[in-house]
This record gives C-alpha cells, sequence and structure tokens, in this order.
C-alpha cells in the first residue's frame, strides 16, 4: 500500500472534520453508507481500493489521529457515533 503524505493527510483529516454536510459527523462504522469515512481517503487516494481505506481509519482511531465519540446528528436528531479529529501529523504526540 501507497504511504499517505503528510500534506494528504491533512486534507483527509480537513474533510472528515468538516463532515459529509454541516451538523453531520463521519461514521467510524465500516458498514456505513453515506457517513462513511473511507470515501474521503479512497477520494483522495484513488490508489486504494475499498478494504485499505478501512484499515486506514482503523489505524487512525487506535492511534488517536481520530476520535470516535456520539454527537447529535441534525439530520434526525439522534445521537450517533462520529469522527473527530485527535491528532495531526506534525503535532507532537505524548503517549
Amino acid at each position: 500500500m501507497k504511504k499517505i503524505t503528510t500534506a494528504v493527510a491533512n486534507r483527509i483529516l480537513d474533510k472528515i472534520h468538516q463532515g459529509p454536510e454541516p451538523g453531520r459527523r463521519y461514521s467510524p462504522a465500516t458498514q456505513a453508507k453515506d457517513r462513511a469515512a473511507r470515501h474521503v481517503v479512497m477520494d483522495e487516494c484513488s490508489e486504494l481500493n475499498e478494504d485499505q481505506a478501512k484499515k486506514v481509519i482503523a489505524k487512525w482511531i487506535k492511534t488517536g489521529v481520530l476520535v470516535a465519540r456520539e454527537h447529535i446528528d441534525s439530520k434526525d436528531r439522534h445521537k450517533k457515533p462520529g469522527l473527530f479529529v485527535g491528532k495531526r501529523p506534525g503535532d507532537n504526540w505524548e503517549d
């Protein structure tokens, strides 16, 4: 799998931070459809397939780059898990 550069990673994280539309967050769930974060990865890294994009999201959640937490979805006003940016490449990270 091709390495994702810092610039590309930050573009992906910017899009995840913005969400699929105002008041909505991308989902950490691998089976998510319209809120699937893997689509953002695949848009920025066209050489990655769906499984590889899912692995990127899973690794970023595991390492704290992305944080999954509940939010109120503006579409239906229900609590849903959403992705938030935790750390970015270039940040000073402490274990």
